[in-house]
């Protein structure tokens, strides 16, 4: 968590604006970047659960 909050990583948000380049640099495990894209759907899934609405979000971890 530390590493997040140093590269201000704060919000969903912030995670989802991170690149493919600063994700690999991220504590997590392999393969960083689909673990993330993972995380994010669970969360937009969730997040639709509870609130019963679906909110999209802009990633710029997508494939080129």
């Amino acid at each position: 968590m530390k590493h997040l909050e140093a590269l201000n990583v704060l919000t969903i948000g912030d995670l989802c604006s991170l690149t493919e380049q600063e994700v690999h640099h991220l504590p997590i495990a392999q393969p960083k970047v689909l673990n993330v894209r993972r995380a994010m759907s669970k969360f937009a899934a969730q997040n639709q659960l509870n609130t019963g609405t679906v909110t999209w979000y802009h990633s710029s971890l997508h494939s080129v």
